[in-house]
């Protein structure tokens, strides 16, 4: 008797409690369903850029422009350069920014400021599927102005 109780007190801790069906009816999210990936990209074949495109460089432009725009004082006091890290997700938008290598709390909330505002990416791409990437951009002090980017005809 003790030894047919012990194996079902066994056996219960390997066997997984099923959900309510009320949880899934409420549009719970299931991990096994989820549509971003899992890893998070540091290399990848395309990285994330502005719809315009220009990659990397038009994104550094389009900081430094939203800086100059918001908050011109804070652009032309700080000297250095500060080097902001974020994700942009497989939905092209931005998550998880933190500053990398600052130089102050006025220029490196200015960035992180600017990179949060950010317009929805083209995300980047590994092996033709869209995935998470991780980027670190050097904003350079004090912010010079940059060329407006072309129109569109």
């Amino acid at each position: 008797m003790k030894t047919r109780h012990f194996a079902l007190l066994v056996l219960s801790c390997f066997v997984a409690p099923t959900a309510p069906a009320t949880v899934a009816a409420q549009g719970a999210p299931s991990s096994s369903t989820s549509t971003e990936p899992a890893k998070v990209y540091t290399n990848v074949e395309q990285l994330p850029q502005l719809p315009t495109g220009g990659g990397s460089q038009a994104l550094i432009e389009g900081i430094q422009r939203s800086i100059l725009r918001t908050n011109p004082a804070v652009a032309r006091s700080g000297k250095g350069r500060v080097v902001v890290a974020f994700t942009i997700g497989a939905d092209g938008l931005f998550k998880d920014g933190y500053i990398d290598t600052g130089i102050g709390s006025g220029p490196d909330g200015a960035v992180l400021a600017a990179v949060q505002k950010m317009p929805r990416l083209l995300p980047g791409r590994q092996q033709g599927q869209r995935v998470p990437v991780q980027m670190r951009l050097p904003i350079v002090f004090p912010v010079v102005a940059v060329a407006a980017p072309p129109a569109a005809q």
